[in-house]
């Protein structure tokens, strides 16, 4: 027996979080929210979905091969937590919105170093660096 309509809902799922996290990579290394956080709703949002949930369910249920009865129990392993408690789906959205705020303020936040701005990820390519004289330079610089 077949597992398609599975299968395009993991193809879908996984296009949504390649989305997010390219959006959070962005954040990241430049500080720009282009919309992770909407990007996450849409992952949270697909994964409450009754429907789909329903379409697990329902091939939960099936005499599959063994390969196939493994797909759908990591599939329903991964819808399920999201149908317990609507209240869990919303605290859990609380801590990423909060983390999300965090890594604004930390990946804008910019140093100076002899008047010049550096990103954090920049002074992580400095003090990751082979040359020590440039690491023992940055570390007893004087940082504003």
């Amino acid at each position: 027996m077949f597992i398609n309509q599975v299968v395009n809902l993991f193809q879908e799922l996984n296009k949504k979080e390649i989305k997010a996290s390219k959006l959070g990579w962005t954040q990241y290394t430049t500080g720009f929210d282009l919309g992770i956080e909407q990007a996450y709703q849409d992952i949270a949002t697909f994964l409450e979905d009754e429907e789909n949930f329903k379409i697990i369910c329902e091939h939960k249920e099936k005499e599959l091969n063994t390969v196939d009865k493994r797909k759908i129990e990591i599939a329903y392993k991964i819808f399920e937590p999201f149908h317990k408690n609507k209240k869990i789906n919303e605290l859990n959205l609380q801590i990423r919105q909060k983390t999300n705020e965090l890594s604004m303020i930390l990946n804008t936040f910019r140093f100076k170093i002899d008047g010049k701005e550096v990103t954090s990820v920049e002074i992580d390519q400095m003090l990751t660096n082979e040359d020590r004289n440039l690491r023992k330079k940055l570390i007893f610089r004087e940082i504003k």
